[in-house]
């Protein structure tokens, strides 16, 4: 049984989702509360945003997945108006049924289903029923799902923006995605096996210690002398050893066509970084990162839909690639702030409309800054604060 992470233990992977699903009924009725203290209520402005890009209009069709305790929902069941219709679904009964009495409360009545987000048959009904054209995931842990089922979707006419379940597969994993970056001839930091490990004296320390699966910058381990190495890889599931990179930081935003073409590449600098997400970033304009993309578009097996790759440049210019993912990243709203529409696009092209091929017309030096914010409220209940 192959083993997984969960907080600091080791646990088998099929463990996992019961462990999980066991937090999530802890905390459902505190769960706005807990994520005000861990994000310092930069949830709220993630939802804010989500809220303006969905674009929501009166008699919208709406499927809120991991719909939690509801906050999506009740916003879009206002918009989509009486003559729409939103699903609240989520995987875990508790935090389900928190949404589901919120939503009462406000006086929304709406379908809500108790339903697993990579239950295939269950939104591919869903998108029959409710004539969904286009499906956009931004989980990586559903991305493979979504992909292999992209026949039986395309079928009824609901368009997979997501790439090849064999992409998704090589992204997914560090180790194959730096193989394949080698192949294809991509400039790439040095890595060595974790098994057997490398003798210390053939490492430059200090070195990056990281899982193979990893995401959001889970894991990820600096290792400064020899004496670290051996708890470093006892302490990393799949460990990877790689080449610290000490330049900047940046990430490619990437949009491709149905039909596999570059539709826009944006590349910002990582500026400032929390649990693995860009908080500042500035948008510029390299030559050789838009080769890069072209390059990336057409040769991962199956490419389409939104992705992003990142790495480091050094202080000369030179471009090493750290890896991809095959879905919109967390910075994505400093490209769609400096023009590079994708969710606009994705839309026009499954209206059968004309996108932009190549599309150059973004802005360099757009700058984005997120930040901390005080929210501040009135106790009214044991697992409610009203805002003041």
């Amino acid at each position: 049984m192959s083993e997984t992470h969960f907080g600091f233990e080791k646990v088998d992977e099929a463990e996992k989702a019961d462990k999980v699903a066991g937090v999530f009924h802890s905390v459902a009725s505190k769960y706005d509360v807990m994520n005000d203290l861990m994000s310092g209520g930069m949830h709220r402005l993630w939802k804010m945003f989500t809220i303006a890009q969905a674009g929501v209009r009166p008699g919208h069709k709406v499927l809120d997945i991991a719909g939690g305790t509801g906050d999506l929902a009740k916003a879009f069941a206002k918009q989509a108006g009486p003559t729409g219709q939103v699903w609240l679904t989520d995987i875990n009964e508790s935090m389900l049924r928190v949404g589901r009495d919120r939503l009462l409360n406000k006086g929304i009545v709406t379908p809500v289903c108790l339903c697993d987000a990579e239950h295939i048959p269950f939104v591919l009904g869903l998108c029959a029923d409710r004539q969904i054209g286009l499906v956009v995931s931004v989980n990586d842990q559903e991305l493979v799902a979504y992909a292999e089922a992209r026949g039986p979707f395309e079928q009824q006419g609901t368009y997979i923006a997501i790439p090849s379940a064999a992409a998704v597969r090589l992204t997914r994993d560090k180790r194959a995605t730096h193989d394949w970056f080698v192949e294809n001839g991509f400039p790439v930091p040095r890595r060595w096996p974790a098994e057997p490990p490398p003798a210390a004296s053939d490492l430059p320390f200090p070195i990056i210690v990281k899982p193979a699966r990893g995401s959001a910058g889970i894991g990820v381990q600096l290792v400064r002398s020899k004496a670290d190495l051996a708890g470093a890889l006892e302490t990393t599931v799949d460990p990877v050893i790689e080449e610290r990179q000490t330049g900047r930081e940046f990430t490619v935003n990437v949009l491709a066509s149905h039909d596999g073409q570059l539709v826009c590449a944006v590349p910002h600098l990582r500026l400032e970084t929390r649990a693995g997400e860009v908080s500042k970033g500035r948008t510029f304009r390299h030559g050789e990162l838009n080769r890069l993309a072209h390059r990336l578009v057409e040769r991962l097996p199956g490419c389409r839909g939104p992705l992003n790759f990142q790495g480091f440049l050094d202080a000369s210019g030179g471009v090493r690639l750290t890896e991809i993912n095959a879905r919109f990243g967390g910075g994505y709203p400093l490209t769609h702030a400096a023009g590079g529409r994708f969710t606009d696009w994705l839309l026009m092209e499954r209206m059968g409309r004309t996108v932009p091929r190549e599309y150059a017309e973004w802005r360099p030096e757009t700058v984005m800054l997120r930040y901390d914010m005080e929210i501040f409220g009135r106790q009214v209940a044991p697992d409610r604060i009203e805002p003041i």
